[in-house]
């Protein structure tokens, strides 16, 4: 995943994109984090760790660039039934999932949705060691 980072990072067409890396443990972002982190001169930038959806908003409010760790708690509105707020509308945001089979396969009222909600211009890309 690491790999796959730092080079998606370089691709011109991307205009220095904003890779949102997403799990749904605080346990598993943390060891990701750790693995982003030690490897910040390949990625040629540091990562870091959303502490609430108002953090993540703010760092998704920048033009371009970064890595950002967040968990799939965040995408949960205040109000059951309610609209995800927008984080983003930017295009050059690359969604990373981790573990996609636990968190992204409900478009209906799930997570997957408040997700794409969130982030409607984004790319996403899921991981999952389960076939």
């Amino acid at each position: 995943m690491v790999f796959y980072a730092a080079k998606i990072a370089r691709h011109p067409a991307l205009a220095n994109p904003t890779l949102v890396v997403l799990t749904d443990r605080n346990d598993l972002d943390g060891q990701l984090f750790g693995k982003f982190s030690v490897c910040h001169s390949l990625l040629r930038q540091t990562p870091v760790q959303a502490e609430s959806v108002e953090h993540l908003q703010e760092l998704l409010r920048v033009a371009s660039g970064g890595i950002v760790f967040t968990t799939i708690q965040k995408f949960r509105p205040e109000k059951k039934g309610e609209r995800f707020p927008l984080l983003s509308n930017r295009r050059n945001i690359l969604f990373i999932a981790d573990e996609a089979h636990r968190s992204q396969y409900d478009f209906i009222d799930g997570f997957a949705r408040k997700v794409r909600e969130a982030l409607p211009n984004a790319s996403f890309l899921g991981f999952t060691g389960t076939p």
